[in-house]
């Protein structure tokens, strides 16, 4: 069994408009959806608008990849993004999932991301699951 990263970036709001930060920052999310949007099981709703990019699940033994890659993708729009967080009292957050295989992946977070992290008031979150 391979072990397998996924790194996501969101913004998060309950009267978010998700199309507005698209606009905005000229990039297209992973995926996106309103507050009452259904969601795909139990007939619920949502209960927030969000708006996120993904790296998706990976094989990787270096964690710091997929930080990388979500980094790439936001740092030229990191301006936007910090003006709207502020604006309209986002929620930003980075989700890092880990499913660990047969090998632990390398972890480690470099200065850069993390000052990206602190710029946006952001949180991390790590989830780690064996398979």
């Amino acid at each position: 069994m391979s072990t397998e990263v996924k790194v996501v970036f969101f913004l998060s709001s309950e009267d978010l408009d998700p199309g507005m930060v698209t606009r905005v920052t000229k990039i297209s999310p992973t995926s996106e959806w309103r507050k009452d949007d259904p969601t795909k099981r139990n007939n619920l709703v949502r209960e927030s608008g969000r708006w996120e990019i993904s790296t998706g699940y990976q094989e990787s033994l270096d964690v710091g990849v997929q930080l990388n890659l979500i980094y790439e993708t936001i740092w030229g729009s990191k301006q936007h993004l910090k003006e709207l967080i502020e604006k309209h009292k986002l929620y930003a957050k980075f989700d890092v999932v880990i499913k660990i295989g047969a090998h632990t992946p390398a972890f480690f977070i470099g200065k850069e991301f993390l000052d990206l992290v602190h710029y946006f008031g952001a949180v991390i979150e790590v989830d780690l699951f064996t398979k």
